[in-house]
C-alpha cells in the first residue's frame, strides 16, 4: 500500500507542475511552477515561494535539493516558482549577454508576476546587487 500511495503523490505533484515562458524586456524566460499555481492565479492560494536558483556548478550540486524542496512545498499546498535566467537553460539570450543586473531584473519580473496573485506587497523583494568597494 505505501508504494501505491507514493505513486499517487508523485502523479499529483507532476500534475501540479506548470512550465511557461515569461516575456521580459529582453526576451522570454522559462518559468517552472510547482504546486497550486492555478489556485494562486484564482486567489484561492495565498502563498508563493520564489526560488532564486544558482547557476553553473552550484546548480549542479543543489539540483536535487531544490527539486525536493519544491516537492515538499507542493505537498503542503504552497506554490513555488523558479526561473532560468537570461542566457541560461531554456531562456532566450546568450550567456555572454548576461549581467548581474539583468538577472536581478529577471527575478524582479518573477516577483511582479506573483504579486497580483497573492504575494504580499510588503514581502516583495527589493533586489539590488551587492557592492564591493
Amino acid at each position: 500500500m505505501p508504494k501505491a500511495f507514493d505513486d499517487a503523490k508523485r502523479r499529483m505533484r507532476a500534475s501540479a507542475r506548470d512550465i511557461f515562458f515569461l516575456r521580459t524586456d529582453n526576451g522570454a524566460r522559462l518559468v517552472a511552477s510547482q504546486g497550486p499555481w492555478k489556485g494562486l492565479q484564482r486567489r484561492r492560494v495565498k502563498t508563493a515561494v520564489i526560488i532564486m536558483q544558482p547557476f553553473a556548478e552550484e546548480m549542479n550540486r543543489c539540483r536535487r535539493l531544490l527539486a525536493l524542496t519544491q516537492s515538499a512545498l507542493a505537498d503542503r499546498g504552497i506554490c513555488s516558482l523558479t526561473l532560468d535566467y537570461l542566457g541560461t537553460g531554456d531562456s532566450e539570450g546568450a550567456f555572454q549577454e548576461a549581467t548581474l543586473p539583468s538577472w536581478i531584473s529577471d527575478m524582479q519580473c518573477l516577483c511582479d508576476l506573483a504579486a497580483p496573485h497573492g504575494l504580499d506587497q510588503h514581502s516583495k523583494l527589493q533586489l539590488t546587487p551587492a557592492r564591493h568597494d
